[in-house]
């Protein structure tokens, strides 16, 4: 099973610096966003830890961990932030990872083009385009976890849509090139080399 995965989670500011991984005290997850590659109606948007919506039941996280151990390829856009929120919140994944944005930057071959979800979005003219909800929100001191939650679920379905199409674009892109130009391998182990040191951070913690 194909999924395609995205977090939000709260940020901690100091130093004038952004800090959005979770080794920040206060740091938690709010939100995971879930879709089935080859079956979209299967589509989650799963909170967490909100201000208006609490798992407390604890039956979101076992949804999200029954999708992840069906899970033979997770595909994210910048893995390595989206494997960190999992790991550190107690979530199991052994399975085979896709980085979308790993990806569009090895297609590039140097050309070093803006790498964001929203900018690959634009280059490409996806269908799906990144809602711009968060800036506003940040932009007047709200955290993550403080943003209305319809426009909060609107956002990251927006995540998980866009980076779908971003998924389904590159690899089409990529089965179209002659053997000699394609760079499989390269890919391979690069998605490997993102998964292996995360994994191995989070081996010792509890539940991770």
């Amino acid at each position: 099973m194909r999924i395609v995965l995205d977090v939000e989670n709260t940020t901690t500011k100091r130093n004038g610096k952004t800090h959005m991984d979770p080794f920040e005290a206060n740091n938690f997850l709010v939100q995971v966003g879930t879709k089935n590659v080859d079956i979209p109606s299967e589509r989650y948007l799963l909170t967490f830890d909100h201000v208006e919506e609490n798992d407390r039941t604890g039956a979101n996280a076992k949804l999200l961990q029954t999708i992840l151990d069906k899970t033979t390829l997770l595909i994210m856009h910048n893995a390595q932030h989206d494997l960190m929120w999992l790991w550190s919140s107690g979530f199991k994944y052994e399975g085979e990872i896709y980085d979308t944005m790993l990806a569009e930057y090895l297609l590039q071959r140097g050309q070093k083009q803006p790498l964001s979800l929203l900018a690959c979005a634009e280059r490409r003219n996806l269908t799906f385009q990144k809602d711009d909800t968060l800036k506003k929100y940040f932009k007047e001191g709200y955290n993550t976890n403080e943003i209305p939650l319809d426009e909060l679920n609107y956002y990251l379905g927006c995540d998980i849509d866009t980076t779908t199409e971003l998924f389904t674009a590159i690899t089409a892109e990529a089965g179209a090139q002659s053997e000699g130009d394609r760079m499989d391998r390269v890919r391979d182990i690069t998605f490997k080399v993102c998964r292996s040191p995360h994994k191995n951070v989070y081996a010792g913690i509890p539940g991770g």
